[in-house]
């Protein structure tokens, strides 16, 4: 004779009870519990140098960039900001607040064959106790055999 199966207790997920006393598993432990955090506000001011803005307007030797403005590096660099928060805390090589290092980041831009390297500078400074980070766009620059150098 078979025996009967048992029946399955069902969980209303909307009264299940979170015990904050509890000890659970975190990146770091096995065992640990939370006890707090906190919102912190990250200030970023960005930047255009006028190298940047001159070669948009006359170009250079090779001519007019083409499809380097405002349009296509603002995002960009706004969408850069929670990377190098994160590669700061992540990897010790790395810190963006380093006096004279440039950051490039590269992207490929509709439209635009060569992809799109920006070049900038990140410092910081405090202003009412308030700690801002300056990202200054120094250049960009649409080609395939992009090297950085002084000047």
């Amino acid at each position: 004779m078979e025996k009967p199966k048992k029946q399955r207790i069902q969980i209303d997920v909307g009264n299940t009870v979170v015990d904050n006393e509890m000890f659970i598993p975190n990146k770091t432990s096995d065992n640990a519990r939370k006890v707090g955090d906190q919102n912190l506000e990250i200030f970023f001011e960005i930047w255009f140098d006028k190298h940047l803005s001159v070669r948009q307007q006359f170009g250079d030797d090779n001519g007019k960039r083409i499809g380097i403005s405002t349009d296509e590096i603002l995002p960009l660099v706004k969408d850069l900001f929670i990377h190098i928060i994160y590669f700061t805390l992540e990897f010790d090589q790395f810190s963006f607040l380093k006096q004279e290092k440039r950051i490039v980041i590269k992207d490929g831009i509709k439209n635009i064959e060569e992809p799109l390297h920006i070049v900038l500078e990140i410092h910081s400074k405090c202003i009412d106790n308030k700690t801002i980070f300056e990202i200054t766009v120094k250049t960009a620059m649409c080609v395939y055999d992009f090297k950085m150098k002084d000047g």
